[in-house]
């Protein structure tokens, strides 16, 4: 509601807190953080990227690595500079690998995937993938976004459609492919992801979990390391 960043100092022994900065909207050169959503640490420490439902935008920020603070770089905005489907960006996640960035619009129905500068933390669009396009299905009210951590995969929750979806990702340039989609049904639904809301991929990759916030119920699928596919 603040349309803000906070910055807290971490007391490694006992994880104590302390506020060491804040960026905030509109003061100081800030931009594309009003009705800030979610945020996001590049796997180097050097850059912090955020989601705003407000501004429709991913901002990025560059990481003092000594004291923690942040220098407002650059936005990037829903329309602007041939990027599409960051309408209520919800959810923002930086692959292992440091070199793209994806960001979730919950309006569009739409993943986006930026190249990130490994020197800069900049970032260039590259693709934008929508429900019901191209045989994309079940991020409609895209709700989140997890990337498995050897890069090959990106799981998105689907809120609209209830379901929890799977893309397939390059090696090269980081794009998505659509590989399925898990679907439960308001009349019988078998799998506790009425509602998909959140999502995360276990550090050994083994499993998918997502919440299904209509059946006040958190599923659990196996995943298939090679090809992303999930089980109950």
């Amino acid at each position: 509601s603040e349309g803000a960043l906070a910055v807290f100092r971490r007391e490694a022994a006992t994880g104590v807190l302390t506020q060491i900065d804040v960026q905030r909207n509109g003061i100081g050169g800030v931009q594309g953080i009003a009705r800030v959503s979610d945020v996001a640490v590049s796997p180097d420490g050097t850059q912090v990227y955020t989601a705003s439902t407000a501004d429709d935008a991913v901002a990025v920020f560059q990481r003092n690595a000594v004291s923690g603070k942040l220098l407002f770089l650059e936005v990037h905005r829903q329309g602007v500079g041939g990027v599409e489907g960051l309408s209520f960006a919800r959810a923002v996640a930086v692959s292992a690998d440091g070199r793209n960035v994806y960001a979730a619009g919950q309006r569009s129905s739409a993943i986006v995937v930026f190249r990130r500068n490994g020197l800069t933390g900049t970032l260039s669009h590259a693709q934008t993938v929508v429900d019901d396009s191209d045989g994309i299905d079940g991020i409609a009210g895209l709700d989140a976004i997890a990337l498995s951590a050897d890069g090959k995969h990106l799981y998105a929750a689907g809120m609209n459609d209830n379901a929890v979806a799977v893309f397939r990702r390059s090696p090269g340039d980081g794009t998505l492919t659509f590989v399925e989609a898990l679907r439960d049904q308001k009349d019988d639904p078998q799998l506790g992801i009425l509602g998909t809301s959140g999502i995360a991929v276990s550090p050994d990759g083994a499993q998918v979990y997502a919440t299904g916030q209509g059946d006040d119920a958190l599923a659990v699928f196996s995943r298939n390391a090679a090809t992303g596919h999930l089980h109950l």
